[in-house]
C-alpha cells in the first residue's frame, strides 16, 4: 500500500492529481486544505486541514496530522498568480507568492523528512515533485517580457530550492524534481487574462496535465533525474522556446534550461 501527499490539492492541477491517485487500488491520498475539507472529492481521501502556506506553522500543522504515516510520493502544487506591472508592483502579492511557492516547501519537506514521514532508501525511491513553471526559467525568459515579478521570480526561487534540497535528500535515497506541468485552462490563468491564449497555445485541462505529470512521475522520474527541471508534455505550450533555443518544439518529456 502506498501513501501520497498533495499539498494544495483543492483545485486545479492539485485537485486533478488527487482524483487520479484516489482511483488507484491500495493507495491512500492525503490532501492539505486551508479550511474545512471540500465535499466534492472521493470519500477515501484523507484531509489535512488548517494548512496555510503563508504561515510559519504550515509544516508543523501538516506533520501533526500525519503521525505514523509513511509517504512514497509528495506533490507540492500550491501557488499564487496575480498580475503586477512596473507601474504598480504589489508588496502583499510578492510576499504571499514567495512564501507559498518558494519558502513553505523547504519547511514542509524538512519537517516530513525529520518526522519520519518520507520513506528512505526505498526501491523505487520516494519522490517529491515541486510544481514550477517555464516562467521560472531565466533562459526561457530572455525572449522578452516584464512585470509579473512575484510569480516568475518565485518559480525561479523554487527551482533553486529544489536544487539545494537535492543534496540534502540524496543521502536518504529520496528524489526531488521541479516540473512545468504545461499551460492549463484553470481559474488561475483565466483570472490573469491568459484565457485569450488558451487555444493558440493548446492549453490543457487540469485533468490532462495531471495524467501527463503523474505518468511521467510514476514511470520515468527517479534518482537519475533528481534535482532537475522537466516538462513532461514537451515544449508545445512554451511560447519562447523557438526564439530562445533556435530549435523546433519537442514532443514528449524534455529537460528545461535554468
Amino acid at each position: 500500500m502506498s501513501n501520497v501527499l498533495v499539498v494544495g490539492g483543492t483545485r486545479g492541477l492539485g485537485a486533478a492529481l488527487v482524483h487520479r491517485y484516489a482511483k488507484q487500488k491500495n493507495t491512500t491520498v492525503y490532501v492539505t486544505s486551508r479550511k474545512e475539507a471540500p465535499k466534492d472529492f472521493p470519500s477515501n481521501v484523507k484531509w489535512i486541514t488548517g494548512v496555510d502556506l503563508t504561515q510559519p506553522t504550515c509544516a508543523k500543522t501538516i506533520v501533526s496530522q500525519l503521525s505514523g504515516v509513511e509517504l512514497s510520493l509528495v506533490y507540492i502544487t500550491a501557488g499564487i498568480f496575480k498580475l503586477e506591472s512596473f507601474e504598480k508592483p504589489d508588496w502583499d502579492t510578492e510576499v504571499a507568492t514567495y512564501l507559498t511557492s518558494a519558502i513553505a516547501p523547504t519547511f514542509i519537506i524538512s519537517a516530513l523528512c525529520n518526522n519520519g514521514n518520507l520513506i528512505k532508501k526505498a526501491d523505487p525511491p520516494t519522490k517529491i515533485i515541486l510544481l514550477s513553471s517555464e516562467a521560472g526559467s531565466l533562459a526561457l525568459q530572455q525572449a522578452g517580457g516584464g512585470g509579473n515579478y512575484a510569480h516568475h521570480a518565485s518559480k525561479s526561487a523554487l527551482n533553486m530550492v529544489g536544487t539545494q534540497l537535492r543534496y540534502d535528500l540524496e543521502p536518504h535515497g529520496i528524489a526531488i524534481g521541479m516540473v512545468h506541468p504545461s499551460f492549463m485552462r484553470t481559474e488561475m490563468t483565466k483570472g490573469v487574462g491568459f484565457d485569450v491564449a488558451w487555444d493558440e497555445n493548446d492549453a490543457l485541462t487540469p485533468e490532462q496535465a495531471a495524467d501527463l505529470v503523474s505518468s511521467w512521475t510514476d514511470d520515468e522520474f527517479g534518482m537519475d533525474k533528481t534535482g532537475q527541471f522537466w516538462a513532461p508534455r514537451g515544449t508545445r505550450d512554451i511560447g519562447s522556446w523557438k526564439d530562445v533555443t533556435g530549435k523546433d518544439h519537442i514532443k514528449g518529456a524534455v529537460q528545461l534550461p535554468w
